[in-house]
């Protein structure tokens, strides 16, 4: 298996670089056999911490360079987590691929859509789905509207996975990328944290309990 996370350009340096020595870190405590792949730019900078680099060219559209070089690492063959640097894996979650699915995530509940909307910072993709990912960029270049950043990104995967004949398999958020909104939180069953927008402040915190200190 490998996991996949994007560091690269102007990300928030050197915070995402910090985060996402958290998130490899949180993936070597539980998953040691992964192999982890930075998804990069030409001249970032790879972490120490990880296995191999894949470098795409930045045109300035993160959604391009990051479907693109989530195409690239599927060329590898493997099974392949995708992770976002705001994630912190509490336990293995290998097995995950034995589900019947091409391709997996989860549909957190939004107000503006009864539907949801796939996360797109974990992904668990077999090498029969990644195709998902180049169905997801065409629409996205076919929507100039959507074109807007990560969560243009988002509308695009939402849609592409509506259409595809891919077997699209959803995941219990709750458990696999569970986004705690106070300090004051229970992890009984949980699997993933997810420290999205304003919540990343708190992953430091999370870090230092529950992977650092055990």
């Amino acid at each position: 298996m490998i996991v996949t996370f994007a560091l690269q350009q102007d990300t928030g340096i050197p915070l995402a670089s910090k985060r996402a020595v958290w998130t490899v870190e949180s993936i070597r405590k539980h998953m040691p056999g992964a192999t982890i792949i930075q998804l990069t730019n030409e001249t970032y900078p790879a972490l120490d911490y990880v296995d191999d680099v894949i470098r795409e060219p930045f045109t300035g559209d993160f959604v391009d360079f990051l479907f693109k070089s989530i195409l690239r690492a599927s060329t590898r063959g493997e099974s392949m987590l995708h992770i976002a640097t705001d994630v912190l894996c509490l336990s293995s979650v290998e097995e995950v691929f034995n589900g019947d699915f091409d391709i997996a995530g989860c549909r957190y509940p939004i107000k503006t859509r009864a539907d949801g909307a796939f996360c797109g910072d974990m992904k668990f993709i077999k090498p029969s789905g990644a195709g998902l990912f180049q169905e997801a960029l065409d629409f996205y270049w076919s929507r100039p509207k959507i074109q807007d950043g990560w969560e243009g990104g988002q509308v695009a995967f939402r849609e592409a996975a509506a259409r595809t004949t891919l077997k699209v398999g959803e995941l219990d958020h709750e458990v696999f990328c569970y986004t705690p909104d106070t300090d004051d939180y229970d992890i009984t069953g949980k699997r993933m944290l997810h420290f999205r927008g304003k919540r990343k402040k708190n992953m430091e915190a999370a870090y230092n309990k529950y992977i650092k200190q055990h």
